[in-house]
């Protein structure tokens, strides 16, 4: 069997780890959480109640899930949630408290910790940096 090691890189939820270990089946689950995950990333996501909807168990879910992107299933969500908040730190001039929630949180100040896990910044930081870096360009 053919496979392509691709290294997750920072940020990138999309890019995948591709191991031999992995079935099609694995494959396929692995993509339809991720796909479930970005089409409800602003919603509350148990595992409990991912593995229902894609009809298997907690482990296999976890383990085809991090063989195949390399991160957990809620480290992938939490990484995409700040994609897309920083998008939206960039794009909008949406409070932070508006940002967080859209992007899943109920508590803008786990949002803000989170951001600043994720990017070393704030987000107010980050949205001043971006304005600077607009004007320069």
């Amino acid at each position: 069997m053919f496979t392509l090691l691709k290294k997750k890189a920072p940020h990138c939820p999309d890019v995948a780890i591709y191991l031999p270990s992995l079935s099609c089946a694995d494959i396929k689950l692995a993509q339809n959480a991720a796909q479930y995950l970005k089409s409800n990333y602003t919603e509350e996501v148990k595992l409990n109640d991912l593995t229902k909807l894609m009809a298997t168990n907690r482990n296999r879910l976890s383990r085809v899930f991090k063989s195949y992107y390399g991160a957990t299933v809620f480290n992938w969500l939490r990484e995409l949630r700040m994609q897309r908040a920083a998008e939206l730190l960039c794009s909008t001039d949406n409070s932070i408290q508006e940002i967080a929630f859209s992007v899943g949180y109920s508590d803008s100040n786990n949002f803000s910790t989170a951001f600043k896990r994720c990017f070393q910044t704030s987000p107010i930081q980050f949205r001043k940096q971006a304005v600077v870096s607009s004007r320069v360009q």
